[in-house]
């Protein structure tokens, strides 16, 4: 669920640039392995969405709720 919501501000703030591309070439990963992580057959290491997170200016804040926080 949270990667989802990562992924969907991603898009927002990329417009029509290629998904893949963008995250294969900020995480230095191949395209094969970002396109696992943008389907969600793998999931973003805590340092891989830090990473995406300062790069887009996404406070991950947001993605807490009461019911999930660490």
């Amino acid at each position: 669920m949270h990667q989802e919501l990562l992924l969907r501000e991603i898009r927002k703030r990329i417009g029509d640039k290629s998904l893949n591309d963008e995250i294969a070439n900020i995480l230095n990963i191949s395209y094969d392995a970002a396109h696992r992580r943008t389907s969600q057959k793998a999931k973003f290491s805590f340092e891989e969405a830090l990473e995406l997170a300062k790069y887009y200016q996404i406070s991950l804040d947001q993605f807490l709720t009461s019911d999930h926080q660490i």
